[in-house]
């Protein structure tokens, strides 16, 4: 189990394009509405877990149309 949640998708000009702090909310490709480019973006996911030790985790994703 999960105590915290966030993870942040930034675009690649570092613009931040979607922040979630649910688990079971994923990013659909989309930004201001608008359908977001193919390509890769970066993401940021932070949690804490039962045993209240922080872990960060950092990458990148693929967005394919």
């Amino acid at each position: 189990p999960v105590k915290q949640f966030s993870m942040i998708i930034y675009n690649r000009f570092g613009e931040k394009i979607f922040e979630t702090y649910n688990i079971g909310e994923g990013w659909n490709g989309n930004w201001k509405g608008r359908l977001q480019l193919q390509g890769a973006y970066v993401y940021m996911i932070s949690f804490k877990g039962i045993n209240n030790r922080q872990q960060n985790l950092k990458g990148a994703v693929t967005l394919i149309r």
